[in-house]
């Protein structure tokens, strides 16, 4: 699922927190921006890099004293980073097979998964967010026409 300042990761792992069978939550984080990813693995986001991303609705720092930092080492399993190529893939993927248009922040569960940093089956992915200047989407469309999905 999307990471960012971890609020959709916290009430999702909430709500499965109290589930008898709880599945594994995994977070997706851009590598440009890994603030709740280090501040996750290492307690700390000083001196990270905070670079341009497709998935730009993920990047910037968590709120020092933010609820979510307790609760996503709480309640969530792993978090995992993808590349922008891995990014751009997942976007191409959700178009050139479901005819849907994401916005990178929206595709990196999907390109968890078909990078295989995410392995685990059955799998829900949680894909969110459709605002992608149209050139930008046009762009990877067509550095990925010809790919076999498998």
């Amino acid at each position: 699922m999307p990471v960012s300042g971890g609020g959709l990761l916290a009430g999702i792992g909430s709500y499965l927190w109290k589930q008898a069978d709880r599945p594994r939550l995994i977070g997706v984080q851009a590598a440009t921006a890994p603030f709740m990813y280090s501040l996750f693995y290492k307690d700390t986001q000083d001196d990270l890099p905070d670079l341009p991303s497709l998935a730009d609705g993920l990047t910037g720092e968590v709120e020092h004293d933010s609820v979510t930092i307790p609760m996503a080492k709480q309640l969530v399993d792993e978090i995992v980073l993808v590349s922008e190529d891995e990014i751009a893939r997942g976007i191409a993927f959700a178009w050139s097979v479901y005819g849907e248009k994401l916005e990178g922040a929206g595709a990196v569960g999907l390109a968890a998964i078909l990078s295989k940093k995410v392995e685990e089956r059955p799998a829900l992915v949680v894909v969110s967010g459709g605002n992608v200047q149209p050139e930008v989407h046009a762009e990877i469309i067509q550095r990925f026409a010809g790919e076999t999905w498998n």
